[in-house]
């Protein structure tokens, strides 16, 4: 590899990769962000936070106190995948109530706790996970999806007329408080467009050299460019110079 030649043929055509580099900063800064007249420069594809929050289901009474009442309660494990599936439902979504503006979807599932043996049982939790584009709106959709799933039961409980011994009790058990990135955002394509722009930029250049090469350094160029250099600087010569008065 001729660095000397690389350095050569690049400052030959400094002015082509200055502008290819530009070109290059340009190009990748608008394939990751997008230009407003109202908000100025904002990024193409925001954030995505997450938030989770549990819900337990249980018995009134608190059956997890006696052993005989955590027997009987132990039945809505099996319980904790059907209520998991009434989050994503139209019936609980629709009561979210989310302010104008706030966007945010929510999913669930039975909550699954490791044993000391190793192994994965479910408990009866329902796991709620919600996602926004911040991290308060993640925490409040959690939120909101937590209270929209009570509600909708107890709804269905009153209108079914079912005894308050035989109803299926839901609590907040860890609501959600704050949230994690989940999907940040990707800078292969901006790296990628950026490399391919300069490659092409400096492949260009050599082409350019290729077609129109630099006329080789000879000794005579060098004189020839030495007294172009003086003439320069002495000026040329008139009647009244000093040169002119001898002659």
């Amino acid at each position: 590899m001729d660095l000397v030649l690389y350095a050569r043929v690049l400052w030959r055509f400094r002015f082509l990769v200055i502008g290819g580099f530009l070109l290059a900063v340009i190009l990748a800064v608008l394939s990751l962000a997008k230009v407003s007249l109202s908000h100025g420069l904002t990024y193409r594809k925001p954030l995505v936070y997450q938030s989770s929050a549990n819900v337990l289901l249980t018995r009134r009474g608190f059956p997890w106190g006696s052993l005989s009442g955590a027997a009987g309660a132990g039945s809505l494990t099996g319980l904790a995948a059907f209520y998991a599936q009434l989050v994503s439902s139209d019936a609980v979504t629709q009561r979210l109530d989310l302010p104008r503006g706030e966007t945010g979807t929510v999913s669930a599932k039975p909550l699954e706790s490791v044993t000391s043996a190793g192994t994965d049982v479910f408990v009866p939790v329902v796991q709620l996970e919600g996602f926004a584009t911040s991290a308060a709106a993640a925490v409040d959709v959690t939120n909101r999806a937590a209270r929209a799933l009570i509600g909708y039961v107890s709804q269905q409980q009153q209108a079914a007329a079912i005894p308050n011994g035989d109803r299926v009790v839901l609590q907040v058990m860890d609501p959600a408080t704050g949230a994690v990135v989940v999907a940040k955002r990707k800078k292969t394509l901006p790296i990628m467009i950026f490399v391919l722009v300069m490659t092409a930029t400096v492949g260009l250049a050599f082409i350019l050299e290729n077609v129109r090469p630099a006329a080789p350094v000879t000794p005579d160029r060098l004189q020839d460019a030495d007294a172009a250099g003086r003439r320069r600087r002495v000026g040329p010569l008139t009647d009244e110079s000093p040169t002119a008065e001898t002659a």
